[in-house]
C-alpha cells in the first residue's frame, strides 16, 4: 500500500490543531503541558520547510544531472 504524500500529511496535522488549538472542548479543560499546541504547529512548519528546501534541491540536482549526462 503506497503511502500518502508527505506535503499532504503535514498539511493536514497542521489543520487537526489548528482545529484542536480552536476548539471549546479543549480550552475548556485549562490543558497547559510543557509541550504545546503551537510547539508542535512550530515543528510541523519547520518539517515543511525542510520538506521544501529538500524538493528544491532534488530538482536542481536532476536539472544539472540533465545536463551533465
Amino acid at each position: 500500500m503506497p503511502h500518502p504524500n508527505l506535503h499532504t500529511l503535514v498539511a493536514a496535522a497542521k489543520f487537526i490543531l489548528s482545529e484542536i488549538d480552536r476548539h471549546p472542548d479543549f480550552k475548556a479543560i485549562n490543558y497547559h503541558p510543557d509541550l504545546t499546541i503551537g510547539d508542535a504547529q512550530t515543528a510541523l512548519t519547520h518539517l515543511k520547510s525542510q520538506l521544501e528546501e529538500n524538493c528544491d534541491l532534488n530538482h536542481v540536482l536532476t536539472k544539472r544531472s540533465r545536463y551533465t549526462s
